[in-house]
């Protein structure tokens, strides 16, 4: 939430460098399980 400003809620996406972090279970207090897949380097920003 420091860096949100929010809690993710399943389904929120976002990116981070040349890594993509997809919130796959959440509850009102905490993320539970988050699916990270890391980008190839030079990806357009719009694939990010």
């Amino acid at each position: 939430t420091s860096r949100l400003g929010y809690l993710p809620q399943p389904g929120t996406v976002v990116s981070w460098n040349n890594l993509r972090f997809t919130v796959m279970e959440a509850d009102e207090r905490r993320v539970g399980t988050v699916e990270i897949e890391r980008r190839k380097e030079g990806a357009p920003a719009a694939a990010r």
